[in-house]
C-alpha cells in the first residue's frame, strides 16, 4: 500500500521526475523499480494508510511512522520530502524503503539517506537491494557486482549490468556474503574510491 502511494506521488511531481532524469535514471527504470516520492508533510502517508484500514500500531511497526512525544497517541511520517526506493526480499515483496532527501529544510538539515528501521521483515544487514531482480543476471554472467547505493544499482542495470546488487546504508556483512554465495562464488566490488569505499 505504501509503495503504491509513493508511486502515485512521484507521478504527480514533475520536478522530482526531472531530478531523476538529471541523474540519468530513465522513466522506464523508475517505473520498473517502482520508485516513489514521500511528500514533505507530517502525516500524509499515515493518514492514507489509516484510511486503508491499517492501525497506528501497524504503521509504526512497519517503520512508516514515529510516535509523537508531544501529542499522546499521535504519529507522524518517518519519510518526508524524499525520493523512495522500495527494498524487496528475494521473492520480490517490499520489506523496507530507502529514502533520499529531495526537499530539505535549510534550518534543520536532514541525513541524505534514511532507511526503514529494523522490523520483523526488514534487516538491512541481511538484505541486498536488487537481488530479487539480479538473480537471473548472476546466473547468466556467473558473477555478482556489488555497488554502494540504489542509484548506482539503477544505472548499472539500465546499462545492462543486470547482475548488480547494492548495499543500503550498511557495511558489507557476513550475512550479505552468505546471500551472494547462494547464487555465485564470484563477486566484483565496485565501490566509490573514497575513504569509506576503500575501508
Amino acid at each position: 500500500a505504501a509503495t503504491k502511494f509513493f508511486e502515485g506521488e512521484l507521478f504527480s511531481r514533475p520536478e522530482v521526475r526531472k531530478y531523476l532524469r538529471s541523474r540519468g535514471v530513465s522513466e522506464g527504470t523508475a517505473l520498473e523499480w517502482r520508485l516513489g516520492y514521500a511528500p514533505a508533510a507530517w502525516e500524509e502517508l499515515s493518514q492514507h494508510l489509516l484510511a486503508k484500514g491499517f492501525s497506528k500500531d501497524e504503521i509504526v511497526e512497519a517503520g512508516f511512522a514515529v510516535r509523537s512525544e508531544k501529542k499522546q497517541g499521535e504519529v507522524f511520517d518517518r519519510f518526508r520530502g524524499r525520493i523512495m526506493f522500495p527494498i524487496r526480499d528475494i521473492s520480490g515483496r517490499t520489506v523496507g524503503f530507502s529514502g533520499r532527501i529531495f526537499e530539505d529544510d535549510p534550518g534543520k538539515p536532514q541525513a541524505k539517506y534514511i532507511n526503514s528501521p529494523e522490523t520483523k521483515v526488514f534487516h538491512k544487514s541481511r538484505i541486498l537491494y536488487g537481488l530479487d531482480t539480479a538473480r537471473e543476471g548472476i546466473r547468466k554472467y556467473g558473477f555478482a557486482m556489488l555497488v554502494e547505493g540504489q542509484v548506482d544499482l539503477l544505472m548499472a542495470h539500465q546499462l545492462g549490468f543486470t547482475s548488480t546488487v547494492a548495499l543500503s546504508g550498511t557495511s558489507f556483512t557476513d550475512a550479505h556474503a552468505a546471500l551472494i554465495k547462494r547464487h555465485t562464488d564470484n563477486l566484483l566490488i565496485a565501490f566509490d574510491g573514497d575513504t569509506a569505499g576503500v575501508a
